[in-house]
């Protein structure tokens, strides 16, 4: 078996369709993983990390509406985070420079 580091980005145009974002993604997900298995890769789940990312405001507006995701792969939900380091640079869910 063979590591592969991948992104997947995904935009959010509209907050308010968040639960049928989530499904959409979900499913994206679970081919993402399918192909990975049939390639005779596979993904580490537990390492797998979700974020948000746009607008200070969009971010702020997700939050009160208390709107939240529930992405998973198989039967695992991602963690969702605010910023996390990738291929050695930190992002932050706003992609601020600070």
């Amino acid at each position: 078996m063979r590591a592969l580091t991948t992104s997947l980005a995904i935009s959010l145009c509209m907050i308010m369709i968040v639960s049928l974002l989530n499904e959409a993604i979900n499913e994206d997900l679970s081919h993402v993983d399918n192909c990975l298995k049939g390639n005779k890769l596979s993904l580490n789940v537990m390492k797998t990390l979700s974020m948000f990312i746009s607008t200070k405001p969009k971010l702020e507006s997700l939050k009160s509406k208390n709107e939240s995701s529930r992405l998973k792969i198989q039967v695992n939900e991602l963690e969702v985070v605010q910023n996390t380091k990738y291929l050695g640079v930190q992002i932050d869910d706003s992609l601020d420079l600070n």
